[in-house]
């Protein structure tokens, strides 16, 4: 009983930490679209991920990505906490398939599809689902590997 109590707290760490991402993440999507910035280079990091066969290959670019992302929003406070925030999530947890690492970069996708447009909403709200989603995967593995 006790190893499912510290378990619980992990996890509901992890899960606390996954959602303020989510909103940082989100509110530094909407800010980057208002500046209809040049999305040049997170298309470069999505092109590569596509490719990437390994999940430690994959989650470096995919931090690149989400760098770059801040760094077209000017939050450097957002980036901050959430550098703060990442180091609190075992990262071996999250991209561990193939067919996770798709989906993933399919969401990078669309937040680089909605930078485009400039419509600051949408990049926020696929910004915020992104993150929501990589939650769920990386709760999911955590429950899988503890069983």
């Amino acid at each position: 009983m006790e190893n499912k109590l510290q378990l619980d707290l992990g996890v509901d760490k992890i899960i606390e930490s996954f959602e303020v991402r989510s909103v940082l993440e989100g509110n530094a999507a909407f800010r980057a679209a208002l500046t209809k910035p040049d999305t040049q280079k997170l298309e470069e990091y999505v092109k590569l991920m596509d490719h990437c066969k390994s999940g430690p290959e994959f989650l470096e670019i995919n931090v690149k990505f989400h760098k770059e992302l801040f760094r077209l929003s000017d939050a450097t406070t957002h980036a901050e906490l959430v550098e703060i925030l990442w180091n609190r999530i075992p990262l071996e947890n999250v991209a561990t398939t193939q067919e996770d690492r798709l989906r993933i970069n399919d969401e990078h996708k669309a937040i680089v599809e909605a930078l485009k447009d400039a419509d600051a909403n949408r990049s926020e709200l696929v910004a915020k689902q992104h993150v929501l989603h990589v939650m769920a995967d990386c709760v999911d593995h955590i429950y899988e590997i503890k069983q």
